[in-house]
């Protein structure tokens, strides 16, 4: 039996492709036993999606099946017969969670919906993972990853403001949302510990995508300003060109630029009028001419050390190559030799976090129905010989009874109703994180630091800035906010009696940090014996970039995933900008597995997350075992397919407004040429096969600009998905501020201690519990009578004041 943090855990895996294969392989990863449900003689569909291994296209070759699969058993049932379905429902009965993502509608037709699910097994959890969730008026919609992209605001970003909006080469979609499952099954099985309930979660890839421009959302809900693609607004922050290649040069850490600067050996950069990131901006173009020449004579490793020896967060933008021989990534082990069972042996990436008691368990993918026989025998007692004998009668009977017994149980508002969580993160991935687990109920305490404030709370303290700011009240809404210096051995104090009366720390410092504060794992735990401690430094608490600082944008460049994205026939590449709350997601996953440990055992742990890590297994995975494995590196698409054409991002009316659409097969190919009174296209003996349409992309392209530049984006989207065609506007936060699918579905709501601004909702959907954040990001310090009254029982006197003279703010040089 695995040692894993789910060790105790059974799961029935009915997914597909990405997102729902990847929360089931986090959970085959971190011990649970997973049982893969897939058609007899096919397989998952993803068995057929190159590229394949040895550059075989055979159903056990493929490259992305092989990393999404891995730990999983696989058991080879038909659904649409009688017999498949009688052995899916035994496995419901023995199952304590199963994962599916077919298009809503289909397991109630397969008679698989939750009512007949809880009837069988009243504790068991069922996650769906969906394009758009399991209702609202977008629920039947078609989409592929750019569509997904493109409605929920991301793609808007993404790209140059003078040329149309850009596709990831990742896909960023499906992960995130298959983080989210993950999460929200984890959430669920921890109401279950409490309650006996079971219940279904809803995760919409959609609304995935929308909390992945939280920040862009909320600042046009409460000012109304729309975002698009830009440059970042702080300078520098991008990638220069440099003597061989392309380094990152991040200005940050702020207070550690005026001493940085001197790096570039150019004096009038020391000038004051630099010293504060508003000056810098204001001077855009004078600083970027500035740095330049030193740039220009470096190398990027040469770069990228001086750098981060001066404290600020350079990086360079990696191939595939690179990210694999990393020296951080060799020195933490981050690549596991697996024997893929089918002859090879190669280099994944292993664990997203490192936990210290409860170990990643690195296994291959199943060949198709490689376990059925044994499956099915062991887990239903059965004669293998006589499958026909099965029959439903009695199934579920014992669940049934604890159930019952159950029912008295209050059900407390919030999955993680109970657990408290001390809060030192700052900046946006660890918030973001912080964010995850407040929503779902926990309570979250943010301590802070009156000389230095969070980023996202301002960078001016006159007229109370810090309590004024959009961002700050969606990343850290229902957190509660308690000053502490930690230099103060009174303080210090105060912090550790809030330990002890802790489930979980979380900061994400740079390895050394807290260590020589004495406010590590290895301190705190023995102030608290079952804490669990996640740390989520840039780079991770050790390697030789332990001690180096890290933004999303060093982590895209280093991790590799930059160097997939771009325009078509440029070797210009592109940021996403989503990196930080991605690893703000993985920091809540890590919270959540490490609990589900801890409530097994009364053991808590340290988790040792790496942004950089995080980024590689999350979003480009696959990418880099494809070049492990065949030195694939695949080529930069623009808004174009792999697999599917055409396939692109194409004007319509109005100022900067686009849609998408995608075309994937030869059906569809007919609809659109009819649509966009197009016979010749149709007729064409060019353009019949998919080959044939790829190899005449460009003038396809001409033809659908031409057709959607005369109508509206919401026009050519329900008129192409009204024949069945995978298309969507490129939504900008104005349109999702409105759009009636949101609406439908209550994304958008106010908080519930009767504030009147609405906010993005929690992705996250659990049937038992979805309640709107509790109150907006609090202002600073609005909970030290609570923190040191009524929790810690001091007296009003020692709850501290807050003085404006003694406030500073991230941005600060």
């Amino acid at each position: 039996m695995s040692s894993g943090a789910l060790a105790d855990l059974k799961v029935l895996d009915l997914t597909h492709y990405i997102a729902g294969p990847y929360c089931t392989k986090l959970l085959a990863g971190f011990g649970a036993e997973v049982l893969k449900i897939e058609r007899p003689g096919t397989g998952d569909p993803l068995r057929s999606v190159g590229p394949f291994t040895k550059g075989c296209s055979d159903i056990e070759m493929s490259i992305p099946f092989l990393w999404l699969n891995t730990g999983k058993k696989s058991v080879a049932l038909d659904l649409k017969s009688a017999p498949g379905l009688e052995y899916v429902k035994k496995l419901i009965a023995w199952a304590d969670v199963l994962v599916e993502n077919f298009a809503p509608g289909v397991m109630m037709r397969l008679g698989l919906d939750y009512e007949t699910i809880q009837a069988i097994n009243p504790r068991l959890i069922m996650t769906s993972v969906s394009n758009f969730g399991q209702v609202g008026p977008y629920r039947d919609c078609r989409a592929e990853e750019i569509t997904l992209y493109a409605m929920s605001g991301q793609m808007n970003a993404t790209g140059d403001p003078d040329r149309e909006p850009l596709a990831p080469g990742l896909a960023i979609n499906q992960y995130t949302a298959g983080l989210h499952a993950y999460i929200g099954t984890l959430a669920a099985l921890h109401h279950r510990e409490k309650t006996g309930e079971g219940q279904h979660v809803d995760i919409s890839l959609h609304e995935s995508g929308v909390d992945n421009i939280e920040i862009g959302l909320i600042n046009f809900l409460h000012q109304g300003i729309r975002s698009r693609r830009s440059k970042h607004i702080m300078v520098p922050w991008r990638n220069y060109p440099c003597k061989d290649g392309m380094a990152t040069v991040i200005c940050a850490p702020f207070r550690h630029w005026v001493q940085g600067a001197r790096l570039f050996e150019a004096p009038e950069l020391l000038q004051e009028k630099y010293h504060h990131v508003r000056g810098r901006h204001v001077e855009r173009e004078r600083v970027e001419e500035l740095i330049q020449p030193w740039i220009s004579s470096k190398t990027r490793e040469d770069i990228f050390h001086a750098g981060q020896q001066q404290g600020l967060a350079f990086g360079y933008r990696a191939s595939l190559a690179e990210a694999l021989a990393l020296p951080q990534h060799l020195a933490r082990d981050f690549f596991v030799k697996t024997d893929d069972g089918r002859g090879g042996s190669y280099n994944y990436p292993g664990a997203p976090f490192k936990l210290s008691a409860t170990p990643w368990h690195q296994e291959r993918a199943p060949l198709l129905g490689e376990h059925t026989a044994a499956v099915l025998s062991r887990t239903l007692k059965l004669d293998r010989a006589e499958p026909d004998q099965l029959g439903a009668a009695g199934v579920g009977e014992g669940f049934k009874q604890a159930a019952a017994e159950d029912a008295s149980r209050v059900t407390p508002r919030g999955a993680l109703t109970g657990i408290r969580v001390l809060d030192l993160t700052h900046s946006w991935a660890g918030p973001h994180g912080t964010r995850i687990l407040a929503d779902l109920g926990a309570e979250v305490i943010k301590i802070e630091y009156l000389p230095r404030l969070c980023l996202l709370r301002a960078g001016i303290v006159k007229d109370q800035m810090y309590n004024k700011r959009p961002m700050w009240f969606q990343v850290n809404r229902g957190k509660r906010s308690v000053t502490l210096d930690m230099n103060n051995p009174e303080e210090l104090e105060t912090f550790l009696d809030l330990v002890r009366i802790s489930d979980v720390v979380v900061e994400n410092a740079r390895g050394g940090v807290l260590e020589r504060r004495g406010l590590d794992y290895h301190s705190l735990v023995k102030v608290k014996s079952d804490i669990i401690f996640l740390s989520m430094a840039a780079f991770g608490k050790t390697g030789p970039y332990a001690s180096y600082a890290g933004y999303g944008a060093t982590m895209e460049a280093l991790s590799g995933a930059e160097s997939l994205t771009g325009y078509y026939g440029s070797t210009e590449t592109k940021r996403v900008r989503e990196i930080d709350v991605t690893n703000g997601i993985f920091g809540a996953a890590a919270v959540l597995t490490a609990l589900h440990h801890r409530e097994k055992t009364g053991k808590g742990q340290w988790i040792d997350l790496s942004q950089l890590e995080t980024v590689s297994h999350g979003l480009i995975g696959e990418h880099l075992l494809a070049f492990a494995m065949n030195g694939i590196v695949p080529p930069v698409r623009g808004n174009r397919h792999e697999r599917f054409a055409p396939c692109g991002c194409y004007p319509s009316l109005g100022e900067d407004r686009w849609v998408t659409l995608v075309i994937r097969n030869d059906r569809e190919w007919l609809e659109l040429c009819e649509l966009i009174d197009r016979p010749a296209l149709s007729n064409d003996p060019r353009l019949q096969t998919v080959t044939g349409r790829m190899a005449h992309h460009d003038e396809i392209d001409r033809a659908i600009a031409e057709w959607t530049s005369a109508r509206e984006a919401g026009e050519v989207q329900d008129l192409l998905q009204s024949q069945g065609i995978a298309a969507g506007a490129v939504m900008n936060v104005e349109d999702l501020s409105r759009d009636p699918h949101l609406v439908a579905r209550g994304f958008l709501v106010t908080t519930s201690d009767g504030g009147e601004e609405l906010y993005p909702g929690n992705p996250i959907r659990l049937s038992r519990d979805h309640s709107p954040p509790a109150w907006r990001g609090p202002d600073l310090g609005r909970d030290n009578e609570y923190v040191l009254c009524s929790l810690l029982g001091r007296s009003q006197a020692e709850v501290p004041h807050i003085c404006e003279d003694d406030l500073g703010t991230a941005l600060d040089p």
